[in-house]
Parts: C-alpha cells; sequence; structure tokens
C-alpha cells in the first residue's frame, strides 16, 4: 500500500449501483456526474471577469474552467508520471491520480455566485447588516457571539463560492430529490480534493491558516465522515495541483480577455512587465526571448507569451509538487507555486498586473457594482420570507395560509428540489441544544441563499428587474 491509497479511496458514501469498477472507472464516473450536472453548465453564463459579457471570445467562468482543468490534468500527469517510476503510485492509483486532480479543477468554481466576488459580498454585507432586525421580526431570538446558534449565523457572514460548491456537489445537485444528502455521489476522494480551506465558518482558530471557510454547517456532517475515510487532517494532496492550474490560469487569461476588449494593450503589458522586473532588480529571464527592441507589441506576441508561460509555469508546479512532496502530504504546504523560482515570481508579478490595469478598469468595477445591489436586492426582496415566524412559514409551505399574496409568489419562484431538500434538512438538522425555531429560521435562509447563488449573471439580473416592475416579460 503506496503512501497514497488512502488519500485515493473511490467509495462513495451511497455505495454505487454499479459493483467490480475500478478505481479508474470511479474517477471517470466523477468526472461524468460533475460536467453533465446543471450547475457546471450554469458556469456558462456567470463571469470569469466580465459580467455579461456578449463576445463570445472573452472567458466566461466556464470557459475559464476549462482552461484551469486542461492546465491542472497537464501538472498531474507530469506529477504522476514521477511518483510511478518513485514507486509511490500504482498503475491505477496514478490514474485515479491524475481524474482526481482534472476533475478538483473542473467544480473549483462551481459555487460561485452571479457576479462572483461581489455576489459573495453582497451576501455577506446583507446577513450582517440585516440578521438582526429579520430574526426579531420572525420572533426569534438573536444569538451573541456567545451563543452557539451565532456559528451557524457565520455560513452567511462568510458566504463563498467554495462552501456552496460542497454544498452542490453533495446536496443540491443529485440525481433524484430523495438522495438529497448525498448530491452528485462523488467518491470520498473526489470530496477531499474539492476542499480548498478546510475549516468551518466562525472558526477562529483556523482563520489564521485558512482566510476562507470551505464547508457550511449543514455539511460539517459530510466532511466529518470525508475525513474519516481518507485520514485527512489538512488539505487533500491533488489540491495543491488545482491551485497551481487556478492561479496559472487566471493570470494569463485574464490578462488576454482585457487586450481583447481593448482595455490594456500588449505594448502597456510588456512595457509594465520590464519595468516590474527592473523596479525590483530581478532576473528577466523567463521574458527577455518575448522582449522587442521596438516598443510596438502585437497579440500575437501575447499568444506566444502565453502560451510557453503557461507551459513554464506547469513544468516548475511540476518540480515544486515532488520537492515539497512530504510538505503536501501532511498538509503543511501553503501552495507550490509560492517559493523563490523565477516562475513564482513572474506569476507575482502577472497578478500585481490584473490588479493594477484590468480589475480596475471602468468595464470590471461598472458591473462589479451593478451585480453587487442585484443581489443586494434580490435578498431584500426575500426578506419578507425570511421575516415570517416559523409557524407562518410552514403554513406558506404547505399553502394553508391566506394573504401573503406576495410571499406565496415569491416562494414559487423557488425550485421545488429545493424546497424538498429544506424539508429534509429540516428532520435531519436539529442541532441538539440549539432553539429550533432559529435553526428552522437558518434552514431557511440557506433555501433563500441556494436560489439566488445557484443563478447565472443574466438570469440574477433578468429577475431582479422582474421584481422591480422594470421588466415584466
Amino acid at each position: 500500500m503506496s503512501d497514497y491509497s488512502k488519500f485515493l479511496n473511490t467509495e462513495r458514501r451511497s455505495p454505487s449501483r454499479y459493483e467490480g469498477r475500478s478505481g479508474f472507472q470511479e474517477s471517470l464516473s466523477d468526472k461524468s456526474r460533475v460536467v453533465y450536472s446543471s450547475a457546471f453548465r450554469r458556469m456558462q453564463q456567470k463571469a470569469q471577469v466580465f459580467s455579461l459579457e456578449t463576445n463570445a471570445a472573452v472567458r466566461s467562468r466556464l470557459t475559464h474552467t476549462l482552461e484551469v482543468a486542461d492546465v491542472g490534468k497537464r501538472i498531474a500527469i507530469g506529477v504522476a508520471n514521477q511518483l510511478f517510476v518513485l514507486e509511490k503510485l500504482s498503475q491505477d492509483e496514478k490514474d485515479v491520480f491524475i481524474n482526481l486532480a482534472e476533475t478538483a479543477c473542473l467544480m473549483h468554481d462551481i459555487g460561485n455566485p452571479p457576479f462572483g466576488h461581489f455576489g459573495e459580498e453582497a451576501i455577506k454585507r446583507w446577513f450582517k447588516n440585516n440578521y438582526a432586525s429579520v430574526l426579531k421580526k420572525a420572533k426569534i431570538r438573536v444569538p451573541d457571539k456567545e451563543n452557539k446558534e451565532y456559528n451557524l449565523l457565520c455560513d452567511f457572514f462568510e458566504f463563498d463560492g467554495n462552501p456552496q460548491g460542497f454544498r452542490i456537489v453533495t446536496q443540491l445537485s443529485g440525481i433524484k430529490i430523495e438522495d438529497y444528502d448525498y448530491g452528485m455521489n462523488l467518491t470520498y476522494a473526489q470530496l477531499g480534493a474539492f476542499m480548498k480551506y478546510v475549516r468551518l465558518p466562525g472558526d477562529e482558530i483556523l482563520k489564521s491558516k485558512y482566510k476562507k471557510a470551505g464547508y457550511f454547517h449543514t455539511e460539517k456532517n459530510i466532511m466529518d465522515d470525508v475525513n474519516f475515510k481518507l485520514g485527512l487532517l489538512a488539505r487533500h494532496p491533488t489540491l495543491y495541483i488545482m491551485e497551481a492550474a487556478d492561479d496559472i490560469s487566471y493570470c494569463i487569461s485574464d490578462i488576454e480577455d482585457g487586450i481583447e476588449k481593448r482595455i490594456i494593450t500588449p505594448n502597456l503589458f510588456f512595457n509594465t512587465l520590464v519595468k516590474y522586473y527592473v523596479r525590483d532588480n530581478r532576473d528577466e529571464s523567463l521574458i527577455k526571448p518575448y522582449i522587442k527592441e521596438s516598443s510596438e507589441y502585437e497579440e500575437y506576441d501575447f499568444f506566444k507569451f502565453k502560451i510557453d508561460t503557461s507551459i513554464n509555469l506547469s513544468n516548475r508546479a511540476i518540480e515544486n509538487y515532488i520537492e515539497n512532496e512530504t510538505s503536501i502530504l501532511n498538509g503543511t504546504n501553503n501552495a507550490i507555486m509560492e517559493d523563490k523560482s523565477n516562475e513564482a515570481l513572474l506569476l507575482k508579478y502577472l497578478k500585481e498586473f490584473a490588479r493594477t490595469y484590468l480589475f480596475t478598469a471602468p468595464e470590471a468595477e461598472n458591473m462589479e457594482i451593478a451585480g453587487f445591489n442585484v443581489i443586494k436586492g434580490l435578498l431584500d426582496d426575500y426578506k419578507s420570507i425570511l421575516e415570517l415566524e416559523t409557524l407562518q412559514f410552514a403554513l406558506l409551505l404547505s399553502g394553508q395560509v391566506k394573504g401573503m399574496d406576495i410571499e406565496k409568489r415569491l416562494l414559487h419562484k423557488l425550485p421545488l428540489k429545493y424546497i424538498q431538500i429544506y424539508k429534509g434538512q429540516l428532520k435531519k438538522y436539529m442541532f441538539p441544544d440549539l432553539d429550533q425555531n432559529f435553526v428552522e429560521w437558518y434552514l431557511r435562509a440557506h433555501l433563500i441563499v441556494d436560489y439566488i447563488s445557484g443563478m447565472t449573471d443574466t438570469y440574477s439580473l433578468q429577475i431582479h428587474k422582474l421584481f422591480k416592475g422594470i421588466d415584466v416579460k
């Protein structure tokens, strides 16, 4: 048994209907379950940088994801081949390892809400600003930081696409509604490979190590099960590959999209890159082949740079993984592209350029402001649902209440599947020693957030306009 065997456990939380399949076949099945899901397809109308973009050459969240998967698979193949030669992986384990990394890349943004980070920020701010008044209106005791209920509120105060993605693949995106507790029913290994941040919202002890939460309290029992089955004390080894692939892909591709949209030029990019190296008195060897004596650069010059840089950074990621394998296996490594190499320095400069010249462009910022207010507006619209008392909401769900005409219509917009998942969770998640009225409200809040965060950019804007009476088509 290799050091990797425990990390490559291809059992499922609900036993597979197909007996006798190899680990490789099970890992291929995971990839299919992700790719054929509606949550995966919805990423085609979610922004990478530029929301509501009509130019198909500019990346969506889906096309970005496919590029991350391509880079991730390339890195995983390089790592697995070396581990195989070192007799640390068997042939079947090698194939599983590669599939795990590729599928983790395909999953990595599946939980992102509309308008990306600004959608996340809108959800976090709305709950921080409104939770107390909403709970009071619902006649539920408002918890302070000393109450256990407050930890559940942190699901919303620290809302992020990563824990929402874990919620999607383990609960919301199942084959059958009654199987809500299994979702896509991915293998234990694949669930472990998805977990970028291994901490709960509100966990102050681990916050210094993991800046974001990786799973909500509603999925804690599932994560506990995954950790037990895989023997995980920290992050899964293939997670480091996914993270490196994401960094490599978005740094280069976001800049290329900026050139496509004429926000920046190849001239500005290359000349600024040279200035970074001169400023810090660093080795320019990686960019020298692309630097011209003339200051006039073309888009093809950036294309050549993009291809070669992606290969160079991927090769360095492979080397770094092998060099730091021990710390990766015990979970103490931060990231495989955070070394002192020239490749890591170039990656840092690419990020600096994008932050300075691309993310601050009006085309990006205007949509971010608009997106923030779209998500905030949708939560304002559903505020009346969250302000209902526990019994009132139960009656609304059963259709036995008179009046509340607006609330009825708001409720009808929620997917039936999500409502049934809410009901199933209400029976299961009793959270002993907690106020059960609060627990019901907490699950109701997740129901609303599941609906809004699952929207595409286009659909969220459409529903926002509908609710505001701007466009009633």
